[in-house]
């Protein structure tokens, strides 16, 4: 099972993006630019570090998915450690988790949860 959480506010405090993706692993930042999205994911990290400055990494991309005919790139950060999947299983959890919150309303935050299951060649097939 994975899951991503969406948030739709224009002000996130760091310490909440540290909170969700230590509990989701995948958090998806509809209303934020890309300078302040890169300098939350900066702040995250260091967040996340031990006074020796070892801890898990925020990795942080713009996967293109397509809503509704039309191309969106959103900010999307993955806790390094405890997420699994590769950037196309990644961007396809993050297509459905838009389309499911936009569907439902456009939360300020929403929460996706998707199973998963695997094949006989191991590889990871998202189930919608």
């Amino acid at each position: 099972m994975y899951q991503a959480l969406v948030l739709n506010h224009t002000v996130i405090d760091v310490r909440d993006i540290v909170d969700e993706l230590n509990d989701h692993h995948v958090v998806v930042l509809n209303s934020i630019m890309d300078e302040r999205a890169s300098q939350l994911r900066n702040e995250a990290e260091a967040e996340m570090k031990n006074w020796r400055g070892k801890g898990p990494s925020v990795y942080y991309y713009q996967p293109r998915i397509l809503i509704e005919g039309d191309p969106w790139w959103i900010s999307t950060f993955m806790h390094s450690t405890k997420h699994h999947l590769n950037l196309f299983e990644t961007t396809r959890l993050v297509q459905r988790a838009v389309e499911t919150w936009r569907s439902r309303g456009s939360a300020e935050r929403f929460l996706y949860t998707n199973r998963v299951t695997r094949s006989l060649s191991d590889g990871v097939e998202l189930v919608i």
